[in-house]
């Protein structure tokens, strides 16, 4: 199946260090021939012609495996921590690529079953002058899985090379923001979750 967009690029956010899991999420199989990685790769991958990881340097050698070193972010020398680290420097690497006026889809990797429809509705939702696209389900809204604009992210970004002790928290800095929130379907809400612990599986 071809792509639906080519205006969006599609970033899986890797990087975390997977504590209450005790192993590397991505790595975790599903059946005999799947992954974490592997399943949210295909999903997002379905919707968006180009399809990016973003990790630590110490994830190199193993995502190499699956995935081709051009497709890999590594995170940036920047002073962040958190989701918004992978984010950043995912809009920092796609810059430099030539990309800064795409926006970004981004996807935890420990989000395997969310339904391609789920990611469907938030691309097609999204107009180049919103700031950003996201759902909000029982637990509020999701920062993590949804769509940043470029002129969003770059301001972001710039805003740490002038304040090294800016706002970590995605919820606080969407608080400030004027986004598009969608409303997540009930019937959705099962597999809009991530897989943090063996019990989530």
């Amino acid at each position: 199946m071809r792509p639906t967009n080519t205006d969006t690029i599609s970033v899986i956010l890797a990087g975390g260090y997977s504590r209450r899991m005790g192993r590397d999420k991505g790595l975790i199989e599903i059946g005999e021939y799947s992954n974490f990685l592997k399943k949210t790769v295909r999903r997002i991958g379905i919707l968006t012609e180009k399809v990016y990881v973003s990790l630590r340097v110490e994830q190199i050698s193993e995502y190499s495996k699956y995935l081709p070193s051009e497709s890999l972010i590594v995170d940036a020398d920047i002073p962040v921590k958190g989701p918004l680290k992978g984010i950043l420097s995912s809009w920092k690497f796609l810059e430099g690529k030539g990309f800064s006026e795409k926006s970004i889809l981004f996807l935890p990797v420990d989000m395997p079953f969310v339904r391609i429809r789920t990611l469907k509705r938030l691309l097609d939702s999204f107009l180049f002058e919103d700031s950003g696209v996201f759902y909000r389900s029982k637990t509020g809204i999701e920062p993590i899985c949804g769509i940043y604009s470029s002129h969003c992210l770059s301001d972001w970004f710039r805003s740490f090379e002038t304040d090294a002790g800016g706002e970590f928290s995605l919820q606080k800095r969407l608080a400030k923001m004027t986004p598009k929130i969608l409303t997540l379907p009930s019937e959705e809400e099962v597999y809009f979750r991530n897989i943090n612990t063996g019990l989530d599986l």
